[in-house]
């Protein structure tokens, strides 16, 4: 509204945009900035003029600008706008659509932000131009279910001498998945791309088997574990010696791999249940004599104790002939 007075007629220029164009009060419209010139008479034919700009500002069009605009979670997003330069930083205020979290909104210029959950978030700015104008805009961003890996093999543990493991994959969500079986003497056999794969070790020792796994937004979560693959326990007990000094088969002893050494006993009797031997040695033998004198020929009883690297109890009985 453009409002003169003093005068008696006025008329107004220029007369696009203002409507009408005479009159003291007036309406201008104008498209851009306009200087209006308004002349006024009186009843005697004298003049006079007065000019007035009116400042048009075009109000932008405010678009934000997040950086990623979706991805997995936990996901954290730096937002920015655009254009720049023509909005007054300090009237920034920004909501990013996550109530639950303790930093939902900002007036930095461009601030980050942490989307701890999945889901689709509604991103909010308003501001004002540097003329004062009030703009907005909105956006959304996605975040993706982040897939929990996880599986089981059966048997819990193997032995070397049959190391076959079956794996069950147990995540759910996904429909892509890689193993690594921890073991590269298989060379290509110790990765899979199936769902419940299994694999053979050949070789005893602590293995650190992988699961990655994606989901169809190619978010990945992955999952080690440890399995252990057991040396196969190897018995060979001698059935006789000759404990004749002749450094040949002087000495008898068990041959025993794959148990846990600390947990070996070994007990020799005589025909009358006499125990004449005892040692927890396993690198340790008898030598056909007891309290340190050689005793007769004859057929003895042994009797071994000992547990397996998982604590597991074996006891082995049997007779060795001592021969003179």
């Amino acid at each position: 509204m453009l409002t003169a007075e003093g005068a008696y007629n006025y008329s107004w220029q220029p007369n696009t945009g203002i409507s009408p164009n005479t009159g003291a009060n007036v309406v201008a419209s104008p498209l851009n900035t306009t200087t209006y010139t308004v002349i006024g008479t009186n009843p005697d034919g004298c003049a006079g003029s007065a000019t007035v700009t009116v400042m048009v500002y075009h109000i932008p069009l405010l678009s934000i600008t997040p950086v990623p605009e979706d991805g997995c979670s936990p996901l954290e997003v730096t937002f920015g706008y655009i254009p720049a330069g023509i909005i007054d930083t300090n009237s920034l205020s920004w909501n990013f659509g996550d109530p639950n979290s303790a930093n939902n909104t900002s007036t930095a210029t461009a601030p980050s932000h942490l989307y701890i959950d999945h889901g689709t978030y509604p991103v909010n700015l308003s501001a004002q131009t540097i003329e004062g104008c009030p703009v907005s805009a909105a956006d959304t961003v996605i975040a993706y279910k982040k897939p929990v890996a996880d599986f089981i093999f059966n048997p819990e543990f193997a032995y070397t001498d049959n190391g076959r493991i079956d794996f069950i994959n147990l995540t759910t969500g996904v429909n892509a998945w890689t193993w690594n079986f921890g073991d590269p003497a298989s060379y290509n056999d110790n990765y899979s791309g199936l769902l419940n794969p299994y694999h053979i070790y050949t070789d005893s020792g602590t293995y650190t088997v992988q699961l990655i796994v994606y989901s169809s937004q190619n978010c990945s979560d992955t999952l080690e574990k440890p399995l252990v693959v057991l040396p196969s326990i190897i018995i060979f007990i001698p059935n006789a010696f000759t404990a004749d000094n002749d450094l040949l088969n002087d000495i008898w002893k068990p041959e025993i791999s794959g148990i846990d050494k600390k947990t070996y006993e070994l007990y020799i009797y005589d025909r009358w249940g006499m125990n004449i031997f005892y040692t927890d040695d396993i690198d340790q033998g008898w030598n056909g004599t007891y309290k340190g004198k050689k005793i007769e020929a004859g057929v003895y009883v042994y009797y071994i104790v000992y547990r397996n690297l998982m604590g597991k109890l074996y006891k082995y009985r049997g007779t060795v002939t001592l021969v003179r």
